[in-house]
């Protein structure tokens, strides 16, 4: 009878073909040398879980919108439609707020070009959450004004090249028209870029009005401490200390290592392999040499268990293609 593996086992053998820097990392964390760093999925889900940590998710919130709410708990209803993104970027609790908002912080490891074309598809999603949840009455006594707010946050480990030439490190969506109509927004979106944050915060050029936000993105985007370093008595340490510890027992538990190095290596592997499928297509400028990165791009989606229509939505993103376009790649390629 084959004997099953116990999950040190498992872990050993996947991290035995790791590629190098991967393997040294998770010996130093397991060694207690290195924490388990905030820009990965399972450390940042568990350090600001709403209904774990409800107290850490208000304080995020008020820093950044700057209002008096509070999280009540985690929102555990699925919106009617998600992003194609959402498994592996998207928090599979959001916050609910104290004016019955929707509140989702989403953490972005690799720089992505598309940050913002998904991010509305995802707000979208949740708008759409707010007006179809059930609220002990009919459907035509909804009216839109009553809709609660739906409140994003994208914290962006690597900025993208649209954010890159612009020397502020957080940026508030708005939406007016082009003679500047101030329009009313079902939906509030925040991008920020942790690493043009810390390099501020170390520089000592962020805003004194941004101080107390900048030294928690610096914490981060930093959580090792290899740059930034938590002043003695600025406000928070307690928070930083916990989380800290918090990451310490992560780091002791053989299933969340197991759990927290599928993810970064599945990661790594999918970045790079789109992102040469893309440059295979686009370096030539022409349709001939298009048609080989989109070949290859679809065969990685197939190999992702993304399913045709995924697939459309995903090629659209990473190609010039119109719908037609990206409907008829997939059907020769697939």
């Amino acid at each position: 009878m084959k004997k099953t593996r116990t999950i040190s086992e498992n872990y050993e053998a996947l991290k035995a073909v790791m590629p190098q820097r991967i393997r040294e990392e998770f010996d130093q964390i397991e060694a207690g040398k290195r924490l388990p760093e905030l820009y990965y999925d399972l450390p940042f889900k568990k350090a600001f879980h709403p209904d774990l940590h409800p107290d850490r998710v208000t304080k995020i919130f008020q820093l950044i919108f700057h209002q008096e709410l509070v999280a009540l708990g985690s929102l555990n209803t699925a919106p009617p439609k998600v992003s194609i993104y959402s498994k592996n970027t998207i928090l599979d609790q959001l916050a609910l707020m104290s004016d019955e908002g929707i509140f989702d912080m989403e953490m972005q490891r690799k720089a992505q070009e598309f940050i913002t074309e998904r991010m509305d598809v995802y707000v979208s999603d949740l708008i759409m959450l707010q007006y179809s949840v059930e609220k002990g009455n009919k459907k035509s006594e909804m009216s839109f004004p009553d809709i609660p707010t739906t409140y994003a946050v994208v914290f962006m480990k690597e900025s993208p090249s649209r954010f890159q030439s612009n020397p502020k490190f957080i940026h508030y969506r708005k939406n007016e028209t082009d003679t500047g109509v101030q329009l009313s927004d079902l939906s509030k979106v925040v991008y920020i870029e942790l690493d043009k944050c810390l390099n501020q915060i170390l520089e000592h050029r962020c805003p004194p009005e941004l101080e107390e936000l900048g030294c928690f993105l610096a914490f981060l985007a930093d959580v090792n401490g290899d740059r930034f370093t938590i002043k003695g008595d600025g406000p928070n340490r307690n928070m930083y200390q916990e989380i800290q510890d918090e990451l310490r027992d992560m780091a002791k538990n053989k299933k969340e290592l197991m759990s927290m190095l599928t993810e970064k290596y599945e990661a790594d592997i999918r970045f790079s392999e789109l992102n040469q499928a893309r440059k295979e297509g686009m370096q030539e400028g022409i349709r001939e040499g298009m048609q080989k990165g989109i070949r290859a791009f679809v065969s990685l989606c197939r190999k992702s268990d993304k399913t045709q229509d995924e697939t459309i939505l995903e090629i659209k993103r990473e190609f010039p293609l119109t719908s037609d376009e990206a409907k008829e790649a997939v059907r020769n390629y697939w």
